[in-house]
């Protein structure tokens, strides 16, 4: 089921224009119709944090690029990962000019890149 889960998702990022940073990244993994996958396994800071979970939902990410599935698995909305330090991964939907942050605890966001910051949900990294 998880591979599956994976290659949609990669499949559906491909489909809608989103692709994954090809710098710095040591592990290649050629999905489908030349859909490539890539992880960063030498800095734990970016090969971690892919999987933020709460209460009716998650953020899955995959290089540089993001989904927001609903409880029952639903595509939400799709994100690009802009970039992350020890605290946060920052994405950003431009289809909405949206900007999503995620730490450890909560997620906030923001319309326009100097929108008042919000509580989106409380929640945590899974991985």
């Amino acid at each position: 089921m998880a591979k599956m889960s994976i290659l949609f998702i990669v499949l559906l990022f491909a489909s809608i224009g989103y692709s994954a940073q090809a710098a710095d990244f040591s592990s290649i993994k050629n999905i489908s119709e030349g859909c490539i996958v890539k992880i960063n396994v030498n800095n734990p800071v970016e090969a971690a944090r892919h999987d933020w979970r709460h209460s009716n939902g998650r953020f899955t990410g995959w290089g540089n690029s993001w989904a927001e599935f609903n409880g029952a698995g639903g595509y939400v909305a799709g994100f690009q990962e802009l970039n992350r330090d020890n605290t946060w991964v920052h994405l950003y939907d431009p289809s909405r000019d949206m900007y999503v942050s995620l730490s450890y605890d909560k997620s906030m966001w923001r319309v326009g890149p100097h929108g008042t910051w919000n509580v989106l949900y409380y929640g945590g990294w899974v991985d």
